[in-house]
């Protein structure tokens, strides 16, 4: 660098624009950059809740099979998806939202009322009542979705993994 006094010559000035002009390109494309890549990071999640149904419509005691519409995202297309759960009510308020899927590979269960089980017809796994698993290849109970109810109607939210039993 040059002594405050001396004048700069025109290499040393040109070298110093080249320089000031490839540092503001780089912060004009590096800033929204990280903003896109560190937003998903920032950004708390709102929880999402499904409506299911008013809860009149679900009989005490009894398993029943039925959809409720899930948004579901695919770039910029979204739309509702009908998702299948298995829904018991167990008091006036309390419920069990099951995922149809086995946790062995994903199949459909099915519910036998007269067994008061769930059959995975693939690969022979049997869930009791509460999902657990009893019987068969699945590695752990069925998941399950958590619920709300307002208003008389119940609401599902995010399906929560169940650990494996003890």
């Amino acid at each position: 660098m040059s002594d405050p006094g001396e004048a700069v010559d025109r290499r040393e000035f040109l070298g110093w624009v080249v320089k000031c002009g490839v540092g503001a390109v780089t912060a004009i494309v590096a800033i929204p950059l990280v903003g896109f890549v560190l937003s998903p990071l920032l950004t708390a999640k709102q929880p999402q809740w499904y409506e299911v149904g008013p809860v009149d419509s679900f009989r005490l005691g009894r398993t029943v099979l039925t959809t409720f519409p899930k948004a579901k995202k695919d770039a910029w297309v979204e739309a509702d998806v009908p998702t299948p759960i298995y829904v018991r009510r167990e008091g006036d308020t309390k419920f069990a939202v099951f995922d149809p899927r086995c946790t062995h590979l994903g199949c459909m269960v099915q519910w036998s009322s007269d067994a008061n089980q769930f059959f995975c017809p693939c690969h022979a796994a049997v869930f009791n009542a509460q999902g657990v698993n009893v019987a068969g290849p699945a590695p752990r109970p069925l998941d399950r979705y958590e619920y709300k109810v307002e208003r008389d109607t119940l609401y599902v939210g995010e399906l929560q993994k169940v650990a494996e039993k003890a």
